[in-house]
């Protein structure tokens, strides 16, 4: 009952902030997208809805492996690679 799971680009969720206990996303893995501002943008809202304590989980490529590290590494604290 306590599970809600969302299907759509970030930017269309209206949650409240400090309301989510994970994210769990496969975010695209081309440069494009990399290099296109969203990933600072999603780092922000996750830090934003996750509650403290609360994980992001995500696939990417490691073709912008770097990427993603410099920007959530802005807002989020790094825990584990698999």
């Amino acid at each position: 009952k306590d599970i809600d799971i969302r299907n759509c680009w970030f930017q269309d969720l209206d949650l409240a902030p400090e309301s989510v206990q994970a994210v769990i996303t496969d975010i695209p893995y081309d440069r494009e997208f990399a290099e296109s501002g969203e990933l600072a943008e999603f780092a922000a809202f996750a830090e934003r809805v996750l509650v403290p304590g609360g994980i992001l989980v995500t696939y990417t490529g490691q073709l912008v492996l770097d990427r993603v590290f410099a920007e959530f590494g802005k807002k989020l604290t790094y825990g584990w690679t698999m």
